[in-house]
């Protein structure tokens, strides 16, 4: 059974918000691992710097000191490729984070949470643009795009300045709820 058109806010919501507080507690825990990983890559580093300086430096247990000296080398570079994983990771749930918090702002009208969109220089001088404040802060396009490309803001902004018969229209609806739910083809009628 399919949730009424009203209640949609209210799923969204929900989701936008476990979403974030997912995102939250993901970077906490990454960045207690970027923590602990700059201290062994410190410990690594000074032991390996100091196991290879008695180890060409010294005549007792040079060969124990060596080899200590390069596993511990090894094992230095191998913890930078390891730190830049999360440190990659956590810049991931950054933009998973600042995403949610756009949603949950667009959602609840925080316009603050929610960038402004300009048009574009081929669509700025549409008649009725002012009228409608398709674009700036707290406009249609802040509401409607999440469009960081080029070629994404020209096509929602061409959407918006030319008209689209009937079929069409649907037909964007539902590519775009196959796109974010599996929602059924006419769960959202307009």
């Amino acid at each position: 059974m399919t949730e009424p058109p009203n209640s949609a806010p209210a799923a969204a919501r929900e989701v936008y918000a476990r979403r974030l507080a997912n995102a939250r507690q993901e970077i906490h825990r990454l960045h207690a691992s970027q923590l602990r990983m700059v201290w062994l890559r410190t410990t690594l580093f000074l032991l390996g710097l100091v196991s290879l300086v008695l180890g060409y430096a010294g005549d007792t247990l040079q060969v124990v000191f060596l080899t200590v000296g390069w596993i511990a080398v090894a094992a230095f570079f191998a913890a930078i490729v390891r730190h830049e994983a999360l440190r990659l990771a956590v810049l991931g749930h950054q933009s998973d984070a600042a995403l949610m918090q756009h949603l949950l702002g667009r959602l609840d009208r925080r316009w603050k949470d929610v960038p402004a969109q300009a048009l574009l220089r081929e669509y700025d001088e549409l008649a009725y643009a002012d009228d409608l404040d398709i674009g700036g802060q707290a406009s249609l396009l802040s509401l409607l795009s999440l469009a960081v490309t080029h070629p994404g803001k020209a096509t929602l902004q061409g959407w918006i300045a030319t008209p689209t018969s009937w079929p069409e229209v649907r037909r964007r609806q539902k590519a775009c709820l196959l796109y974010t739910s599996d929602a059924a083809d006419d769960e959202y009628n307009v």
